[in-house]
C-alpha cells in the first residue's frame, strides 16, 4: 500500500503522461483499494476548498438577501422602462430567480451549513465517475485483446483524477476552472492507463479512453431530445 505522502509524485508524473505512475498503481498488491484512497484523498482536497472559497466569497460580498433585492429591484425598473407586457416581465424575473438560485449553490454564496455537503459529494462523485470509467474501458479494452484485470484497470484509471487537483483553485474567492480542461487532460492521463494497464497498441489505448466519453455525450444528446420532445408535447396539449 502506498502512502499519501507519495500522492503528489504519482499525480505530478500522470499529469505528463509518464508510465510510471501507472505501472506503480498496475503493480500494487490491491490497485482497486490505492486508488479509492487517491480518489478519497484528492476528492477531500477539492471539497475543503470548495468550501472555504465558499467562505471567503461569501465574506467578501454583500448580504445574499441585499444583493437579491438589488437584482430585483434592477429587473423592475428595467422591465418597467422598456414597458414589457406583464407575462414577459414575470417570465424574466423568473429565469433571474433561476438564475439566482444556481448562482448561490454554485459559488456557495450564503448557504450555511449545506456548503459542508460539498465534502462529501465530491469525493463520491469523483468515486461514481471512477468506477464506471474503469467498468467501460475494462470491457472495451478486453474487447481488444487487452491483458489486464479490472481490479488493475480500477488502479491505473484513478490517475485520471490528477487533472481535477485544478478545481483546488476555488479556494481564492473569484478563481474558476473551466470544466473542460481537466475533462480533456484526464481524457489523456486515462488513454496513458489503458496503454499501460492493457499493454495495449496506441489505437486501440485510444479508442477505449474515447469511449467512456463519446457515450456521456450520446447520453446527453438523447436527453435533451427526449426533454424537447415532452416540452414540444406539453405545448401541443
Amino acid at each position: 500500500m502506498l502512502r499519501p505522502q507519495s500522492y503528489p509524485e504519482l499525480i505530478g508524473k500522470a499529469l505528463v503522461l509518464e508510465a510510471q505512475p501507472f505501472e506503480v498503481m498496475v503493480d500494487d498488491d490491491e490497485p482497486w483499494a490505492e486508488g479509492l484512497a487517491l480518489i478519497l484523498v484528492v476528492g477531500l482536497l477539492i471539497g475543503v476548498a470548495q468550501v472555504v472559497g465558499a467562505l471567503l466569497f461569501t465574506g467578501v460580498m454583500p448580504p445574499a438577501n441585499a444583493l437579491w433585492a438589488t437584482l430585483l429591484n434592477g429587473w423592475q425598473e428595467f422591465s418597467t422602462r422598456l414597458a414589457l407586457a406583464p407575462a414577459a416581465a414575470a417570465a424574466g424575473e423568473t429565469t433571474l430567480r433561476q438564475a439566482w438560485t444556481s448562482f448561490q449553490w454554485y459559488a456557495g454564496y450564503a448557504q450555511g451549513w449545506s456548503t459542508l455537503l460539498r465534502l462529501v459529494v465530491t469525493p463520491v462523485g469523483l468515486m461514481a465517475q471512477w468506477v464506471v470509467t474503469a467498468a467501460i474501458v475494462f470491457v472495451v479494452a478486453r474487447g481488444f485483446g487487452g491483458r489486464g484485470t479490472f481490479n488493475q484497470t480500477l488502479g491505473a484509471s484513478a490517475l485520471m483524477v490528477a487533472p481535477q487537483v485544478l478545481l483546488t483553485l476555488q479556494i481564492l474567492p473569484f478563481a474558476n476552472v473551466n470544466s473542460l480542461l481537466p475533462a480533456a487532460w484526464g481524457m489523456l492521463i486515462l488513454y496513458r492507463a489503458v496503454e499501460v494497464a492493457h499493454d495495449l497498441p496506441w489505437r486501440q489505448a485510444a479508442v477505449t479512453a474515447v469511449t467512456p466519453y463519446a457515450l456521456l455525450a450520446l447520453l446527453l444528446v438523447a436527453g435533451g431530445v427526449v426533454a424537447s420532445l415532452a416540452l414540444m408535447m406539453g405545448g401541443g396539449a
